[in-house]
């Protein structure tokens, strides 16, 4: 979960700022007020984790960050990527055959993106 508050909203789609004035473009059902805080639920199985070289990070929802935790379960590995200012993020990706390996590494400088539809604006 990420805080925030609310910069806009346009329909169901929410622009939500964070810490570091990272901007996330979430859903809400419910009319939102600029400023107010909220919480964001992304979801980590809807949240894509790839090199930097593959993202236009000037496209919504596409951020760096850095590998804190990578946590083989089985099915799937979950990562935890630092996005700076005490943001993180959760990541599961699936293991999709036995020879899967790790999309990256501890320390490795990552992007994540999701689609706003991942991102629900939860309000305290």
């Amino acid at each position: 979960f990420l805080n925030g508050a609310v910069q806009s909203q346009n329909g169901r789609t929410v622009q939500v700022i964070l810490p570091g004035d990272l901007l996330v473009q979430a859903e809400s059902d419910q009319t939102l007020k600029a400023g107010q805080n909220v919480t964001l639920a992304i979801r980590p199985e809807k949240t894509d984790l790839t090199s930097l070289s593959q993202v236009d990070l000037a496209m919504p929802n596409q951020y760096r960050g850095v590998v804190q935790e990578l946590v083989y379960i089985g099915t799937d590995t979950h990562y935890s990527i630092n996005l700076g200012h005490d943001l993180i993020l959760r990541v599961r990706e699936p293991n999709a055959s036995p020879t899967s390996r790790p999309l990256a590494q501890v320390g490795e400088s990552v992007a994540v993106s999701f689609l706003p539809a991942a991102a629900r604006v939860l309000v305290d």
